[in-house]
C-alpha cells in the first residue's frame, strides 16, 4: 500500500488537470494506460459523508482531489463531479500515475497553448482586416471549448454566466491583442471606419487568403452597403498551417500535435460584424 504519498507530485497532477479543461479526461485515461495495468478507474460517484469518514485529502485544485483511504492507505482521483477516475493501491504504481499525468499533462498545455496563441492570431488579423472594410462595431462570443478544446486564458470583468466580458476600442495603432487574450466575450469598436479596400487587402493575410466567407464578403462590400454579417471562426477552415513550424515552436512531436489538432476541429468563436 501507498504509505510514503509524495505530496508535492500529488499537487502538481492536481494542478494540471485543473487547468486543461475537457483534455483531463484524456490525460487521465493515458496515464492509466502507460501504467499497463494496478490502476483502476469505473468512474463511480462517490458519496461525500464516506469521503469525510474514510478519507483523508492530500490534494486538491478547482474540483480535483486525490485522498487517501485512512485504514487501507490505498489513494483515489476523483474529478469535480465526485467520480472515482484512478485506484492505485502499489507505491511504485502511485508514482509512477503521477509522473506520466504531469508529463502528458504538460505536453497538453504545450498544445492548448499553441493553439490558443493560433486563434488568437487569427482573431487579431480578422478585427484588422473587417476594420479596413469598414466595420464600425463587432461583437464576438467564445464558443463552447468543450467541443473544440481550445483553451483561452481570461481575467476581468464577468458576465451573468461567468464568461469574461470587455469593451475597447481599435484606432489605427491600437495594440488589441491583450484585450482579446483577457475576454471570451467582447465588444470592439472601431474609432475610424473609413474602407479601404485595396485588392491586396486578402491576398497578403495569412488566415484569410483563402477564406471564401471572408472574400466574399470582400467582394460584397466593394459593390455595395451591408449593414450586419456573421461570421464562425475555425482554424481548420481554409487555413494552411505548417505543423513542423509550429510543433518545433511549442517543443512537441509534429505527429503529436497534428492528431491534437483532429480532435480539436471545429468552431471556437463567433462575431456579429456591424457596418
Amino acid at each position: 500500500m501507498p504509505k510514503n504519498v509524495n505530496f508535492d507530485l500529488c499537487r502538481e497532477a492536481v494542478s494540471i488537470l485543473a487547468n486543461v479543461g475537457s483534455s483531463a479526461e484524456t490525460i487521465v485515461t493515458e496515464a492509466k494506460n502507460s501504467c499497463k495495468g494496478h490502476i483502476f478507474g469505473h468512474g463511480t460517484k462517490t458519496v461525500p459523508n464516506e469521503r469525510k469518514i474514510m478519507w483523508e485529502p492530500v490534494a486538491e485544485n478547482n474540483g480535483w482531489r486525490i485522498e487517501q483511504n485512512k485504514s487501507t492507505k490505498h489513494v483515489r482521483l476523483l474529478d469535480p463531479m465526485r467520480k472515482c477516475k484512478a485506484t492505485i493501491a502499489l507505491e511504485d504504481k502511485l508514482g509512477d500515475f503521477l509522473f506520466h499525468v504531469i508529463r502528458i499533462g504538460n505536453e497538453e498545455v504545450k498544445i492548448n497553448d499553441c493553439f490558443s496563441n493560433m486563434a488568437l492570431d487569427k482573431d487579431g488579423e480578422f478585427i484588422v482586416l473587417v476594420g479596413r472594410m469598414g466595420a464600425k462595431h463587432i461583437n464576438s462570443i467564445s464558443l463552447d471549448n468543450k467541443s473544440t478544446g481550445f483553451g483561452f486564458g481570461a481575467s476581468g470583468a464577468y458576465s451573468g454566466d461567468n464568461s469574461p466580458v470587455g469593451s475597447f476600442n481599435v484606432g489605427a495603432n491600437a495594440n488589441f491583442k491583450g484585450d482579446l487574450k483577457r475576454y471570451k466575450k467582447y465588444d470592439v469598436h472601431f474609432e475610424d471606419n473609413a474602407a479601404n479596400f485595396s485588392d491586396d487587402l486578402l491576398k497578403n493575410s495569412k488566415w484569410f487568403k483563402n477564406d471564401p466567407d471572408m472574400n466574399a464578403l470582400f467582394a460584397t462590400l466593394k459593390e455595395r452597403k451591408i449593414t450586419s454579417w456573421n461570421y464562425k471562426s475555425s482554424l481548420s477552415e481554409s487555413s494552411n498551417i505548417d505543423f513542423s513550424v509550429e510543433a518545433q515552436m511549442a517543443g512537441v512531436a509534429e505527429a503529436k500535435l497534428k492528431s491534437a489538432f483532429e480532435k480539436r476541429k471545429g468552431f471556437y468563436r463567433e462575431f456579429t460584424v456591424e457596418f
